[in-house]
């Protein structure tokens, strides 16, 4: 908040200023052909049905990235299924039935074989470690008999060993 408050103008809402950081279309193609050119794997989350169409049918991403914030996006999450591609869920704010129903619809979509992978996700910024909920891994695990990991906005490395 500091940085946003000293870096922006008071005229401006906090909108305003996530639009100017957002990328084109246009941008997203440069950079898909820069990581192509130098051997990186480009990978992007889309936030609705218009950015997963670009995304998998024009850029082609061979994983899709799905955010806490679809967790319970249903109709989105089938659509995600249908697009037939590995899939990594973030599970921030969840609870156990949601993630239950996140992966159902990806599932319905594309398939009881759909390769998917759950993230433990604390949705704070930075995620005090205190905070991070470790063992929802083991639940994950338990409960899903998926491949499981963290998505780690914690400062440091304590939460990630």
């Amino acid at each position: 908040v500091n940085y946003l408050e000293k870096h922006t103008p008071e005229s401006e809402s906090r909108f305003e200023l996530s639009k100017k950081l957002c990328l084109s279309y246009d941008e997203f193609r440069e950079l898909k052909l820069y990581c192509d050119k130098v051997g990186i794997q480009f990978l992007s989350t889309p936030d609705g049905f218009e950015s997963l169409n670009f995304l998998v049918d024009e850029l082609d991403i061979p994983i899709i990235k799905i955010g806490s914030t679809e967790l319970n996006h249903i109709l989105f999450l089938e659509a995600v299924g249908k697009k037939n591609r590995p899939v990594i869920l973030s599970t921030g704010l969840g609870t156990l039935e949601e993630v239950h129903l996140a992966v159902n619809a990806l599932r319905r979509g594309g398939g009881k074989d759909l390769p998917i992978t759950i993230l433990q996700c604390t949705s704070e910024y930075p995620a005090p470690p205190d905070e991070m909920n470790i063992n929802a891994i083991k639940t994950f695990l338990k409960t899903f008999k998926l491949p499981v990991g963290l998505s780690d906005h914690s400062l440091g490395l304590e939460a990630a060993i």
